[in-house]
């Protein structure tokens, strides 16, 4: 699917890189980048694992 509609995971929000993620079989989350070269995974996470702490939007106060 992310190569025909590589901009169909939305963009998460507070990353210094246009990160988007997409559910997959409501199992597995795959976070992504597009780039003029390609679609680059850079991570795949399983069971509701949560982005890495520094992908995270700040946390509200």
């Amino acid at each position: 699917m992310l190569d025909s509609f590589p901009r169909a995971g939305r963009v998460v929000p507070g990353t210094d890189l246009p990160l988007r993620i997409i559910g997959f079989e409501r199992r597995v989350t795959i976070a992504y980048l597009v780039e003029a070269r390609g679609v680059f995974i850079q991570r795949v996470l399983y069971a509701g694992r949560d982005l890495d702490p520094a992908a995270r939007p700040p946390a509200a106060d």
